[in-house]
């Protein structure tokens, strides 16, 4: 139930769903099982499990939600086959070659037949409606992926104005800078990692495992790189790498924070996944406030 990486979107105020307006939404689209035909399906699961029907979760002024995705397996390795030999049994049988348009037909009759056949996998993307600060946290590194649950909003609320917090800011810069010198702002330290890129030619140098700030590096950003990963520490309390774009990889809560939760042993799941949340909320709507004092979010 940790969040593991973090992508974040401001919401203009006033396309901000309430409580009730979203509950209602969310109702109207859970997620059903993939058709016999359909390659994928996406519909809103419960934030407490499969076993529960309540697709919404309002604590400390935020909604919890969470997006299944099913998707069928079907390796693109096993269609290429396939198909492979239908056009080999045409070109024997009738002696003259398949063309493309052909070979496209072949390929979506193919695909007809195995679908109905697939393994379907089925993943959750957690989310987080921070009403209090107009803002969308979403488990996930991946743009994509983050922007599937923006899409799925906009699919149930009709309209949901959003924006990443970074989407054209760049970074680097204060990345580069606190890399240089060792001296990030109160409350960060740095990791033992980071990413370079050069400007010009897109050249990535990788560093890990590395005690920073390095003589090593310094070279390297006296050469024209930048910091386009960083490894960071928050207060002893969040470790995590902060990316160009200010997303977040690699999150992870400290034991002097998840030891909080010993305070739950004992008591029913609900009430453990609610401390649980009302821990991490807390958490991250810290560590947001303190990058937005040296970053540009917006």
């Amino acid at each position: 139930m940790w969040f593991k990486n973090l992508t974040l979107f401001e919401i203009e105020p006033d396309g901000l769903p309430d409580e009730e307006t979203l509950s209602e939404a969310l109702a109207e689209y859970p997620l059903q099982d993939c058709g016999a035909l359909e390659l994928s399906r996406t519909g809103w699961v419960s934030p407490f499990g499969p076993d529960e029907e309540m697709l919404l979760h309002v604590l400390d002024d935020a909604a919890y939600i969470t997006l299944g995705v099913s998707e069928k397996l079907l390796p693109a390795g096993v269609v290429h086959q396939a198909v492979g030999e239908r056009v080999q049994q045409i070109e024997q049988r009738e002696g003259r070659p398949v063309q493309r348009k052909e070979r496209m037909a072949l390929k979506d009759a193919v695909l007809q037949e195995l679908l109905p056949q697939a393994f379907v996998q089925t993943r959750q993307l957690q989310a987080i409606v921070d009403f209090r600060n107009h803002r969308l946290l979403v488990d996930s590194a991946s743009s994509k992926q983050a922007e599937r649950v923006c899409d799925a909003l906009r699919h149930v609320l009709g309209s949901f104005p959003v924006q990443p917090v970074a989407e054209q800011a760049s970074h680097v810069q204060t990345l580069s800078h606190w890399l240089r010198h060792g001296e990030c702002e109160p409350g960060f330290q740095l990791g033992e990692e980071c990413d370079l890129r050069e400007s010009e030619q897109g050249a990535v140098v990788r560093c890990r495992k590395l005690e920073l700030p390095s003589e090593e590096v310094n070279r390297l950003l006296d050469q024209g790189m930048v910091a386009e990963k960083l490894a960071l520490q928050w207060d002893e309390r969040l470790e995590f790498v902060l990316q160009n774009g200010l997303i977040i990889r690699r999150l992870r809560f400290t034991d002097q924070v998840t030891d909080q939760l010993d305070d739950f042993d004992g008591v029913d799941l609900k009430a453990e996944l609610d401390g649980l949340r009302a821990l991490q909320l807390g958490e991250l709507r810290s560590l947001l406030a303190a990058l937005e004092k040296h970053f540009a979010f917006g």
